[in-house]
C-alpha cells in the first residue's frame, strides 16, 4: 500500500501487520492492525490509513516489536519520556543502593 505523508520520513518501523513512521518535524504516524495496542494510540482500533499519534514532545525514533505468543509492543520514544525514564531508573538505583548499604550495616552490628 502506498502512503503519502506530509513531510520527509526520518524513521520507519513495521510489525507483522502494522507500521509506524517518524516525520522530520517530530510527528509519529501509525496504521495497521491494532489488536494489542500496537499503534500506540491508546485504542485497539485497526487503522487502514495513517493516523497522527497524540504524543508529548517531538518523537525521535520508533521501534516496533512483534513478540512470541501474540505479545506485541510498539515503543515510541520522546525526549521527555526518555528523561522521565532515566530519572525513574536513577531513583530506583539510588533506593536499591541505600537498601543494600542498610542491610550490610545491619549485618555488621
Amino acid at each position: 500500500m502506498r502512503v503519502n505523508l506530509a513531510a520527509k520520513a526520518l524513521g520507519v518501523a513495521a510489525g507483522s501487520m502494522h507500521s509506524l513512521v517518524v516525520l522530520e518535524r517530530g510527528e509519529c504516524w501509525a496504521w495497521g492492525r491494532n489488536d494489542y495496542g500496537e499503534l500506540g494510540d491508546g485504542s485497539k482500533e485497526n487503522r487502514s490509513r495513517p493516523a497522527k499519534l497524540d504524543l508529548a514532545g517531538k518523537v525521535r525514533s520508533v521501534l516496533s516489536l512483534d513478540g512470541h505468543d501474540r505479545e506485541k509492543l510498539s515503543a515510541l520514544a520522546t525526549i521527555e519520556d526518555l528523561a522521565h525514564r532515566l530519572e525513574d531508573c536513577q531513583a530506583k538505583l539510588s533506593l536499591a543502593a541505600t537498601e543494600k548499604l542498610a542491610a550490610l550495616d545491619t549485618r555488621q552490628q
